[in-house]
């Protein structure tokens, strides 16, 4: 196993101009060697995000050197690993076996929600415009449409939506909140009761909206910046 730089002491701190600030990096540069193992500009922005300024640039060249040594002592780690034949021992096999379902859960996912996932600018504006609230909300939660209207004409007649949140809701946490959920951002709760939500004024009583957790009477209380 070896371990050697390609740069050399007198002219280490040319790394700062090759990370550059924040780390962006257009190539893949190679930064040191292990065996024949390459380490590239990429793998090291991967492991460092900078994401606060340091006090001097030496703080932040040797933050730098620090992930990239953890690199070459994990791949040091893997290179032995092979040399051993770990890589053909029982344990790892039951060990990725162990794993299987996980990952293949994993990549279904990323290929099927992520990678197909391609919100477009007016997509992100939207979304960034409703997070200027946040909304504080109550709700009556029934099973069927026919009481919610029911219980929707006796809020219209004047009856306390609290009074009646906390005697017919089958939300278990009626029973202490009468209803209440307190305030949320966009995002927090399920699409048919947040779009309801940013679409009414405070004091304001819906409709019955329909969701998979049955049927909800909803009162927007309270509307903050967020």
């Amino acid at each position: 196993m070896r371990r050697r730089y390609l740069f050399a002491l007198p002219i280490i701190v040319a790394l700062l101009s090759v990370f550059g600030s924040g780390c962006g990096s257009s190539g893949s540069k190679t930064i040191a060697e292990v065996g024949d193992y390459k380490i590239t500009t990429d793998e090291f922005n991967d492991l460092y995000q900078a994401s606060y300024p340091f006090p001097t640039a030496q703080d932040e060249f040797d933050k730098k050197r620090e992930i990239l040594d953890s690199i070459i002592v994990t791949r040091l780690l893997v290179q032995g690993a092979y040399e051993k034949g770990i890589d053909k021992s029982p344990e790892l096999a039951r060990a990725i076996a162990a794993y299987k379902d996980k990952l293949l859960v994993n990549v279904l996912a990323q290929r099927v929600v992520v990678d197909k996932a391609k919100p477009t600018e007016a997509d992100l504006k939207d979304y960034w415009n409703k997070l200027e609230y946040k909304m504080r909300a109550s709700h009556i939660l029934v099973k069927d449409l026919d009481t919610a209207n029911a219980l929707l004409e006796r809020i219209k007649n004047g009856e306390s939506f609290e009074k009646l949140a906390f005697e017919y809701s089958t939300d278990p946490s009626a029973k202490k909140n009468k209803g209440d959920l307190g305030y949320f951002e966009w995002g927090t709760m399920v699409d048919e009761f947040q779009n309801a939500v940013w679409a009414m004024e405070p004091g304001q009583v819906s409709t019955p909206v329909k969701t998979d957790f049955g049927y909800h009477i909803i009162k927007l209380v309270d509307r903050l910046p967020n």
